[in-house]
């Protein structure tokens, strides 16, 4: 019984120190609006290239929702292909 409590203990402080050491979180800051503005941060533009990348991956890597990613595309530029076997 005394080894399972020592392997208990052990166990918990990891688990409490990897706790700790995961409490930094990433989050992104901007710069606060002028007076009387709702826009807070900047405008991005991004050109998508034709290599197959997918527009998860964009929004992942502006740190954006995909559902908020497309609704700011024009629906007159968005197009889906559908696989020619399909």
């Amino acid at each position: 019984m005394a080894t399972f409590v020592s392997r208990f203990s052990l166990w918990l402080a990891m688990a409490a120190v990897a706790g700790v050491l995961a409490l930094p979180a990433r989050a992104n800051t901007w710069p606060l609006p002028p007076s009387g503005s709702r826009l807070v941060g900047q405008n991005q533009f991004h050109v998508v290239q034709n290599d197959g990348g997918s527009l998860e991956a964009i929004a992942k890597k502006y740190n954006v929702g995909f559902l908020a990613l497309l609704q700011q595309i024009p629906a007159s530029i968005l197009t889906f292909r559908v696989p020619a076997a399909y």
